[in-house]
Parts: structure tokens; C-alpha cells; sequence
């Protein structure tokens, strides 16, 4: 098995033709698609942009074309548009939903349903997987450019 992973992959329009390519090289893959509250994904994407340097706008400029397709903060959470063009190419039975909130709060029996969709052995645990990785404590503090503006 093998798995990969990028939030750029559902960010359409911004990268077009995902699901086409993603048919085009794996054919009948499993899909896992996590979703998560959209206001603090599309801030948390804002936040990262503005750390980096990559957005200097305050808050509310970049927010102010919410209902704006090409707003890439909103893109992104736009859950249900970004799962009709993967439902566009691929039969719903090969993509699970999982919502970040049951992944946190119900780990054991959210990773067993993961498992068994993906075809592995759905009783496997291991310690690591307790543990919380990426979280916004271990994010680095803007630097001084990512302040800037």
C-alpha cells in the first residue's frame, strides 16, 4: 500500500484537473478525504501565508471576497465543491469521509474505519499513534518579514 497526502489537491480552481490526473495514474484508488471546521482551516491557511511572507493583508482584506470562488483561503473549504469534482470521476464508494473533529476525539475507532476502507488489517495500533503531530504549538513564530506589513 501506499499513501500521499496534500491539501493542494483539493484546492480547485487553483489546481485544476486533480481528480483526472489522479485517475489517469492510479486508476481505482481509495480516497480519504478530511474535513475539518471551514473558518479556522481558511484563517489557519491565511495565518501560515502570512507567517511565510506570501500575504501581508490583514485579516479581514483577505476575507473580504468570501463568496469570491478564487479566494484561495475559502477555496480550500469549500468541502462540497472540491467533492463533487472528485465525485465527478470517482464512484463515491472509493472515498471516505473523515471529519478531523472524530480523528482527534475518537482516534482508535476513527483509524480502524481508515483501515478497514484502505484494506489493512483494521486492529492494528501502534503508540505513535496517540500522539498529536502538526499541531499550532508546533508551529514556528512569524518571523520578523512575516510580520512585516
Amino acid at each position: 500500500m501506499r499513501f500521499e497526502c496534500s491539501p493542494t489537491y483539493t484546492i480547485d480552481p487553483f489546481v485544476p484537473c486533480v481528480p483526472e490526473q489522479m485517475r489517469a495514474v492510479l486508476g481505482e484508488p481509495r480516497l480519504i478525504y478530511m474535513v475539518g471546521d471551514p473558518v479556522p482551516r481558511a484563517v489557519a491557511h491565511w495565518a501560515e501565508s502570512r507567517a511565510v511572507a506570501l500575504d501581508r493583508r490583514p485579516l479581514e482584506e483577505a476575507f473580504a471576497d468570501v463568496a469570491d470562488p478564487m479566494n484561495l483561503y475559502v477555496a480550500a473549504s469549500r468541502y462540497g465543491h472540491q467533492l463533487e469534482r472528485f465525485l465527478e470521476v470517482f464512484d463515491a464508494a472509493q472515498i471516505l469521509i473523515v471529519d478531523q473533529r472524530d480523528l482527534r476525539d475518537r482516534r482508535r475507532e476513527t483509524l480502524h474505519e481508515i483501515f478497514a476502507f484502505a484494506g489493512v488489517r483494521e486492529d492494528h495500533w501502534a503508540p505513535a499513534y496517540e500522539q498529536e503531530a502538526n499541531t499550532a504549538a508546533d508551529k514556528p513564530a512569524p518571523n520578523p518579514l512575516g510580520r512585516a506589513g
